[in-house]
């Protein structure tokens, strides 16, 4: 008997750390702190989880839960790190989309001055030929008079 009841703490004491993990605890208190992001894998909310108390955990019993909890806390870490670094991620693909649209656009402003620029140099061309011609003109009318 006294087998089972050792197994059944166990028992809630990993369902619990499963649940703090998953950010699903059924604890009215721990759900608060879930949907806060204030969540977090430690003896004391896995004891409260497990509706259990504190110095049960801390027997020597139960020395390995207290090590999966701590590792559970770095992997937790290590997913939290992940996460933002995905968020971080998606921002910066954002960015770069707007640079590269702020880019197509300055590209389509360049192309348009380039034009432009075409057509002022051709004009000026145009306008020197016709003022070579209307001064070669007016000299020879000036022969002519």
């Amino acid at each position: 008997m006294g087998e089972f009841v050792i197994d059944s703490v166990r028992q809630d004491f990993l369902e619990a750390i499963e649940r703090i993990k998953l950010g699903k605890p059924i604890n009215e208190a721990l759900k608060l702190k879930a949907i806060q992001g204030k969540l977090k894998l430690n003896n004391s909310t896995v004891a409260l989880e497990a509706s259990r108390g504190l110095s049960t955990l801390h027997t020597a019993k139960y020395r390995d839960l207290k090590t999966l909890i701590a590792g559970g806390r770095q992997t937790a870490n290590r997913a939290r790190q992940v996460e933002e670094l995905r968020v971080e991620c998606r921002t910066m693909r954002k960015n770069l989309e707007r640079s590269e649209l702020r880019l197509s656009h300055v590209e389509v402003s360049l192309v348009q001055a380039e034009r432009a620029l075409q057509q002022a140099i051709e004009t000026k061309e145009r306008l020197a030929d016709d003022n070579k011609r209307l001064r070669k003109h007016i000299a020879d009318m000036g022969k002519k008079v």
